[in-house]
C-alpha cells in the first residue's frame, strides 16, 4: 500500500508543479490584466492544492496532513479574495479587458457605417 500512496503522491506533486509552471507562463504570455489574473488565480491555486494534497499523502501522521489541509483552505480563500479585490480596483479605475475594447471599436464602426448609409440619397 505504501508504494501505491507514493505513486499517487508523486503524480499529484508533478501535476501541481506543472500547473504552477503553466500559471507562470500565463502571467508572461497573456495580453491584459484580466487574463493574467485568471491564469494566476485559477492555475496557481490548483497547482498549490495538488502539491499540498501530494504532501499530505506523504505526511507521517494525520496531524501534519490536517495542517496541510488548513494551509490549502486559507490559500484558496485568501488568493481568490485578493484577486477579486484587484479585479474590482482595476475595473473601477476604468481599465477594460482587451476583448471589451475590440467590441467597442466594432460597435463604433457599425454605428458610423449606419449613419453614412442614412445620409446618402
Amino acid at each position: 500500500m505504501s508504494i501505491f500512496l507514493d505513486i499517487i503522491s508523486w503524480i499529484l506533486l508533478l501535476s501541481g508543479g506543472f500547473f504552477c509552471i503553466t500559471a507562470g507562463v500565463g502571467l508572461l504570455r497573456m495580453p491584459d490584466f484580466f487574463t493574467r489574473a485568471h491564469a494566476a488565480s485559477i492555475l496557481d491555486s490548483m497547482g498549490a492544492g495538488l502539491i499540498l494534497l501530494g504532501l499530505a499523502l506523504q505526511a507521517p501522521n494525520y496531524l501534519i496532513a490536517l495542517k496541510l489541509m488548513f494551509v490549502f483552505f486559507f490559500l484558496i480563500v485568501t488568493s481568490l479574495a485578493a484577486i477579486h479585490a484587484l479585479a474590482q480596483t482595476v475595473n473601477v479605475a476604468g481599465i477594460n479587458p482587451r476583448l471589451a475594447n475590440i467590441v467597442k471599436r466594432l460597435e463604433k464602426n457599425t454605428d458610423s457605417e449606419s449613419t453614412d448609409s442614412d445620409e446618402r440619397p
